[in-house]
């Protein structure tokens, strides 16, 4: 399910990358500066489009269908954050329960908003070490307009790691945290208070499954619409 949703979103990810990243000018359409490499992911080898869907038929002219998923092989990696995060999420709910069940620091009401909120924006912050730089790679093979064939994720990971060092995998990480965070504490905390109001059992269960999940993933992708995620991706595609 999470692999069929990516693969029917991906154009659009790519497309908004791009339309985000483009320069002002009018960009040749000619051989790119460099066939590999760093340089050849940066705005300045991108074709210039003039909305979404002039993006989509310059994409499918230049580069035929295929044009569209560069960087889905590398993206795919991603899938593994979300088991990340529900693990870290489940187990730091659990852990902060015993404590407090010990320790009596918060009454059980508060503790409920409390642990929900800390598990939703930790499990976010450690899913992100994996998103961060798998974006990293999978955005700047998403740039390479002019190249119809993009570098490997392994050649692309050697030449970031030779010039940058292993800091180069998260450019853009502290701004892509301030646009997931939140949003994972927000529907972790809501998500378990609508399933405490819901009373048949069944329903309370659905409602937080639903809230817990979906809607957190819902709320990242409207966030990730915003100038937060836009300031996330500038450090990762600069030259």
């Amino acid at each position: 399910c999470a692999f069929m949703c990516r693969f029917a979103l991906y154009p659009f990810s790519l497309v908004k990358t791009r339309l985000q990243m483009q320069k002002g000018g009018q960009v040749p359409t000619g051989a790119p500066r460099a066939t590999a490499g760093i340089g050849a992911g940066s705005a300045a080898d991108c074709i210039r489009y003039t909305g979404t869907f002039d993006a989509f038929g310059k994409i499918l002219r230049h580069e035929g269908p295929r044009g569209l998923f560069k960087g889905f092989a590398v993206s795919c990696i991603g899938i593994i954050s979300g088991q990340l995060y529900i693990t870290t999420y489940e187990v730091i709910r659990q852990e902060a329960k015993r404590l407090n069940d010990a320790h009596r620091v918060f009454n059980p009401h508060t503790m409920d908003v409390v642990r929900n909120g800390v598990a939703g924006g930790t499990a976010s912050l450690l899913a992100q070490t994996v998103v961060v730089p798998v974006d990293i790679v999978s955005q700047k093979q998403m740039m390479m307009s002019k190249v119809r064939q993009p570098p490997s994720m392994i050649h692309l990971s050697r030449e970031i790691l030779a010039r940058e060092g292993a800091m180069g995998f998260y450019r853009g990480f502290f701004a892509s945290v301030m646009v997931c965070a939140p949003p994972h504490c927000a529907c972790a905390v809501s998500g378990r208070r609508l399933s405490h109001a819901a009373p048949p059992p069944a329903r309370a269960r659905w409602v937080e499954r639903l809230v817990s999940a979906d809607c957190v993933r819902g709320a990242r992708a409207g966030a990730s619409a915003g100038p937060a995620a836009l300031m996330s991706v500038l450090p990762r595609l600069r030259q």
